[in-house]
């Protein structure tokens, strides 16, 4: 019975620590990638939805290149900016 119990505990205490984070994230903070302060667990919650975003580069005005430059072969910028990695699959569930 003793282990059942203790089981049950740490569920019990991981579910309500699970809700504080739902709460905090679901908190309007003022700030687009972090979330409200949580007074149960002390801490603030990085937003990986905001967080993970492909930056929008501001676009530089283009400068002429040399006719030699103009025969290659050029990437668009979209293509040339790495994307951010994707958020694992087990946190997207957890805090959605």
């Amino acid at each position: 019975m003793i282990r059942e119990a203790m089981v049950f505990h740490y569920l019990d205490d991981l579910d309500s620590k699970l809700a504080a984070v739902r709460v905090a994230l679901a908190t309007a903070s003022g700030d687009d990638e972090w979330s409200a302060y949580s007074n149960a667990l002390g801490r603030k919650f990085l937003k990986l939805d905001e967080f993970l975003k492909p930056a929008t580069p501001a676009s530089a005005p283009e400068s002429p290149q040399p006719a030699e430059a103009s025969s290659q072969v050029r990437e668009p910028a979209a293509a040339a900016a790495a994307p951010k990695p994707e958020a694992p699959s087990l946190l997207r569930k957890l805090f959605s």
